[in-house]
């Protein structure tokens, strides 16, 4: 009979610009549930407080194994487990805990491919009893939306490398799939063909003889004994930083995904008179970043303001569009169709997030990734 892996039994080091930083299931436990404790009768098992409905908290259970699993998933497949994965807490201690691969992951990765161009994608619908293609997420009023196609183009290839779902097959009950199921379906195409297609979730990131993405983190995986895992991390000699590209501060782009957890919410209020915009501030990877709304969010109409506080921590993602005032200044907002703000409750202190393969937020059932 094999014995269960302790906190420390496996890690795995992050080369960074920074220097390496040790990874242990003990790490992993800190950053997704830093509140957790172990349980009385049985120590492989940790529990916390999470986020509910209504603003209340409930117990979310994490296992040792599933945090080890966690890091050996991250070894395997090259991946920061804390910026590019995230940890799924179950409801009861003899329900195992899950992880999710972020969707932005695949593609970023499919970037790098060498003679990569881009990709195209749009729903697959029953118009007028012929089956059409559309581009985006746009579909005419009557439009039967059957399925999402993507394609990628590589240069040298004498035809784009395609693949398609059936809406059948991807579409979950939840609130993101009832408020933009067209975004979500396409969103799934998208994320199949980087991980069957072009097999995205094996690739070392980046390629050789591509250009490193901004902040590109080599992963390199180690198993260390118990006793040396809990001095994996000594505080490194001060030293001067030689001057690179992460230094210039990172600029944010309107229409491109982000994620992060929420610092700061503040509804729309009356000043003097005259009606302020709401605002959130976010923490991501790359600073903290603010959007401002006159009309609330759907993901905020779901919860009363006065529960707002309990979403503080949480994890969420975000899309802004820039808006011009009468004054000529330029706005972050997320009150616009082309805007989203999808918030994962169950989600905490997680500096760097994003969605499942299912598009899930973290109260969902998991599933099976694709």
């Amino acid at each position: 009979m094999s014995t269960p892996p302790s906190l420390t039994d496996v890690a795995i080091r992050i080369e960074t610009s920074a220097g390496a930083l040790t990874m242990t299931p003990l790490t992993l436990l800190q950053y997704f549930l830093p509140d957790a404790k172990p349980m009385p009768n049985n120590p492989q098992v940790y529990v916390g407080k999470i986020p509910a409905k209504g603003g209340t908290f409930k117990d979310g259970y994490v296992q040792v194994e599933a945090l080890a699993g966690m890091l050996l998933d991250a070894r395997e497949k090259s991946l920061n487990p804390v910026s590019e994965m995230y940890l799924i807490a179950s409801d009861s201690e003899y329900k195992k805990a899950t992880h999710k691969i972020k969707y932005t992951v695949g593609i970023e990765r499919a970037r790098n491919i060498k003679g990569f161009l881009g990709f195209n994608s749009g729903l697959l619908v029953l118009r007028a009893g012929a089956l059409t293609e559309t581009h985006g997420a746009f579909c005419l009023p009557g439009d039967n939306v059957l399925g999402a196609w993507a394609e990628c183009y590589i240069e040298g290839l004498n035809r784009p490398i395609r693949h398609e779902v059936l809406l059948t097959e991807v579409e979950r009950d939840s609130f993101i799939w009832r408020e933009r199921g067209a975004f979500m379906t396409i969103k799934n195409c998208e994320d199949q063909l980087c991980y069957l297609k072009l097999g995205t979730r094996a690739l070392a990131a980046p390629q050789e003889n591509v250009p490193s993405e901004e902040g590109e983190i080599k992963l390199e995986a180690i198993e260390i004994p118990s006793t040396v895992a809990a001095e994996a991390n000594p505080t490194p000699a001060a030293s001067t930083p030689t001057p690179t590209k992460s230094d210039i501060p990172f600029e944010f782009k309107p229409g491109v995904e982000y994620g992060g957890t929420i610092a700061e919410l503040v509804p729309r209020q009356q000043t003097n008179g005259k009606a302020a915009a709401g605002r959130i501030t976010i923490n991501t990877e790359h600073g903290p970043f603010t959007c401002f709304f006159f009309s609330r969010p759907a993901s905020l109409k779901e919860v009363e303001e006065k529960s707002w506080p309990a979403l503080i921590g949480c994890a969420c993602t975000f899309i802004y569009v820039a808006k011009v005032d009468k004054a000529g200044r330029t706005w972050p907002r997320l009150d616009d169709p082309h805007a989203t703000l999808i918030i994962f409750p169950e989600a905490r202190m997680i500096p760097t997030v994003g969605r499942d393969a299912d598009g899930y937020p973290l109260e969902a059932e998991p599933g099976s990734e694709g």
